[in-house]
């Protein structure tokens, strides 16, 4: 069996041990929030017991309820605490198992770095797009901005509020790009690896796209 094999056997481990706790959990629950409800009634019951409302026999019946809710309990904590051990077993086998074989699962991983950078290279056109028509709508906006804080402080008479006259100058401002620049997107520094790693030299990089075009029009 690949590497590749076994961490697919052991996913499908931790997927069955994972819902076995999920069970438990819930099932821990049911029973600690049974035997709360439990306990709120048993001063009353007692009492009613001592004021001949209600016979022994009423009362056995519900200690042997509350006993077994508490027996329930201890069930429950013991099969959660099974489930969290399996966990622990299955997450120290594919850790073994990583270290073993961290050439071939590395190698897995570098592919999918190289994938990370074409998609993200893909970007870089219609992100440089984006950040120039949102300059250009800046810039259109700029030289109307007093006569926009005139129309917006005339808006705000009209319905009898003053607001801080600071907030008008921030009310006719476009807001900067919700996009960071570009040198802080597309960094060749940066890479979906760790830090500390080399790339592999037999994989290369994706070519550089062509230029685009974000002057702003005269």
């Amino acid at each position: 069996m690949s590497p590749f094999e076994q961490r697919a056997e052991l996913f499908k481990d931790r997927a069955k041990v994972q819902e076995s706790s999920d069970l438990a959990a819930r099932a821990f629950a049911d029973a600690k929030a049974k035997l709360a409800d439990l306990d709120r009634e048993s001063a009353a019951i007692h009492q009613a017991r001592a004021r001949g409302r209600i016979d022994d026999e009423v009362v056995t019946k519900f200690e042997v309820e509350r006993a077994y809710a508490k027996r329930e309990i201890g069930l429950a904590e013991q099969a959660l605490q099974g489930a969290r051990d399996a966990q622990l077993a299955v997450a120290s086998e594919l850790a073994e198992l990583y270290a073993l074989h961290l050439d071939e699962f590395a190698a897995e991983a570098e592919e999918a770095t190289q994938a990370a950078a074409v998609a993200l290279d893909a970007l870089r056109g219609p992100w440089a797009h984006a950040w120039a028509a949102w300059s250009i709508a800046q810039a259109r906006w700029r030289p109307l901005m007093p006569a926009v804080r005139e129309q917006i402080e005339q808006d705000f008479t009209d319905r009898g509020v003053f607001p801080d006259p600071r907030q008008f100058a921030h009310l006719a401002n476009v807001p900067p790009s919700p996009l960071p620049p570009e040198n802080e997107v597309f960094r060749a520094d940066v890479a979906a690896r760790p830090r500390g790693l080399t790339p592999d030299p037999s994989l290369h990089a994706p070519e550089e796209p062509p230029a685009v075009d974000v002057s702003l029009p005269a």
